[in-house]
């Protein structure tokens, strides 16, 4: 599979403020969000692809990812040539 370039890495946080914050004073990053929630999780995002997710309720897949694995990457997005040519390459893997 080809793969021009990685578009995104989303970025599992409890404090979406604290690790902007955090991302900010190191990486000089500025952050677009949060952005309003949507199935209980919040969103900040910033130009060079990457995405603070926040849970903001108890139980949910940022929530679990957290409790199982700590804070971290969570998924990463990829720009691909061709999309259905890639699906067909990563379903044969």
């Amino acid at each position: 599979m080809k793969v021009d370039r990685i578009d995104h890495i989303h970025i599992a946080v409890k404090d979406l403020r604290e690790a902007a914050k955090f991302f900010s004073d190191i990486m000089g990053t500025k952050w677009v969000g949060p952005v309003e929630p949507v199935e209980d999780i919040i969103t900040a995002f910033d130009s060079l692809g990457l995405e603070l997710m926040q849970q903001t309720s108890p139980k949910g897949v940022i929530a679990d990812f957290i409790e199982r694995k700590g804070e971290g990457v969570f998924s990463m997005g990829l720009k691909v040539p061709n999309l259905d040519e890639a699906i067909a390459d990563l379903e044969t893997r």
